[in-house]
């Protein structure tokens, strides 16, 4: 049996992942694709915009054969945290091929960009510490080492073509992911689909009352997560979300008054220290914590040149968590299956048996996982998690569809 898996956020799922899904089965031949997503709040250092019950329900929908919770210390981790969590879940699940969209669909590309990360020479530190030395970014001074690099020079890597590869998010999570698989010495063999639709970082904003495009094109225009978040905090819902949208939705600024109560902690500065804030953010952060705006106004405040508005929210948002990023040496002994597809238990009978992780997907699990292993807090780190997101939730929509107070509206089976 040839089981796929997939690092996913689907904030929230949308076309561009159900292409994904079936592009992989297509062209690994995997019979199962199960999805690794993060939890109720994601990478970018914000809430999910639905809950992740229901991102389960759409991911189930549009082709996943079932699908796992990224513990919180992964999913707001860095990019590199995010990819090496990830892949070595990926591991303990006992997943044959790990499948991820790229800009580029050039895994060949990506895998030697990868092998230099993974093992880096005297020759390509001391040229990253020279870009750093010259007040470039961190991601500039790597480019500008991966440059300079005599092996991709001769695979005719110039410095034009990195730049493009560099500047997309897909192909940096993709060259992360090649690069974890490469350090663990992981059998997992890699597949990259190329991103059709709208480029990640574009808004798409079409009326679907413009005279330029047919209703129907403009849905299938909105490739872009950003985009349909956008329009859901908006109220411009696509077609395809109408049907979430009763449960309502929840946006970065729901984390304002967390935010400003979390400022005002007397142990903020140790606080800092133990979720990982970095010192020069920390310096920033106690200087403005008599701030009263709103937290995205927090962010634009506290960002730099070397500091990016995504780095300042992931760290605050550990902030009003109490919950650090993930590191190479945590140790991850269980993992929560958040739904699954009823034609795909012989999946799941079959990750069981290669797994070395505790499964779990219903109280009576979450409970017996607990007494065994009183010493591992993570668990019960993540439903103290959960409930904070329940809490940003509107009060209506919370008194009218509560989440499960032990997992997001329960397992979901399809």
């Amino acid at each position: 049996m040839k089981i796929a898996g997939i690092i996913s956020e689907f904030n929230p799922f949308h076309r561009g992942h159900e292409y994904l899904i079936r592009k992989t089965k297509e062209e690994t031949g995997a019979e199962y694709v199960i999805a690794l997503m993060s939890g109720n709040f994601v990478q970018r250092g914000e809430p999910a915009v639905f809950d992740m019950g229901l991102r389960t329900e759409m991911a189930l929908k549009g082709g996943a054969d079932a699908v796992f919770e990224l513990s919180p210390t992964v999913s707001l981790s860095s990019a590199e945290g995010f990819a090496q969590g990830g892949v070595r879940l990926c591991q303990d699940l006992g997943v044959d091929i790990l499948s991820f969209g790229s800009e580029s669909g050039d895994l060949n590309t990506l895998s030697k960009i990868a092998e230099i990360l993974a093992f880096e020479s005297d020759e390509y530190k001391e040229k990253l510490r020279s870009a750093l030395k010259e007040g470039m970014s961190f991601p500039a001074a790597r480019e500008k080492a991966l440059s300079d690099n005599r092996e991709l020079q001769d695979e005719g890597l110039n410095p034009a073509i990195l730049h493009e590869i560099l500047q997309n998010p897909n192909n940096i999570l993709g060259i992360e992911y090649i690069k974890g698989l490469k350090r663990i010495k992981s059998p997992i063999i890699c597949h990259t689909t190329g991103r059709i639709g709208s480029p990640y970082h574009e808004n798409v904003d079409i009326s679907v009352n413009s005279v330029d495009i047919s209703p129907e094109d403009a849905e299938k225009s909105l490739f872009s997560a950003e985009s349909i978040r956008n329009r859901l905090y908006n109220n411009r819902v696509p077609e395809d979300y109408m049907g979430y949208m009763k449960y309502g939705t929840v946006s970065r600024d729901a984390l304002t008054s967390p935010l400003l109560f979390m400022l005002n902690s007397v142990n903020l500065e140790e606080k800092m220290q133990k979720c990982g804030v970095p010192e020069d953010l920390s310096r920033r952060i106690l200087n403005n914590r008599n701030f009263n705006g709103s937290f995205s106004e927090f962010c634009e405040l506290l960002k730099t040149r070397n500091i990016t508005f995504t780095s300042v929210s992931r760290s605050l948002l550990r902030l009003i968590l109490d919950t650090k990023a993930y590191e190479p040496a945590d140790s991850l002994n269980y993992i929560r299956l958040l739904g699954f597809r009823k034609a795909s238990k012989k999946a799941l009978s079959e990750i069981s048996s290669r797994s070395g992780l505790s499964i779990i997907s219903n109280s009576s699990d979450i409970n017996t996982y607990i007494n065994e292993h009183p010493d591992d807090t993570l668990l019960q780190d993540s439903l103290r998690i959960d409930r904070h997101y329940e809490l940003l939730r509107d009060e209506d929509k919370r008194r009218e569809y509560p989440l499960s107070p032990e997992i997001s509206r329960e397992i979901v089976i399809i």
